[in-house]
């Protein structure tokens, strides 16, 4: 997981404290906090919202 984080540029590389890397994910990882949020809310506005209004409407399975 570490790897990953490093390779995605969310944490810096080498051995740093818990501190050190929270400095950092507060610079940089602001921006994939804002990414996975608007992933989940348009997941949710089409899940909840859009694909319900379409069975209603019977565009889904054509009736």
């Amino acid at each position: 997981m570490r790897r990953l984080l490093v390779k995605i540029g969310l944490i810096p590389e080498g051995k740093l404290s818990r501190k050190q890397i929270m400095d950092h994910v507060k610079k940089r990882g602001w921006r994939w906090v804002l990414v996975v949020v608007v992933f989940y809310a348009i997941r949710d506005v089409v899940l909840y919202i859009l694909l319900p209004y379409l069975a209603l409407r019977g565009l889904i399975l054509g009736w």
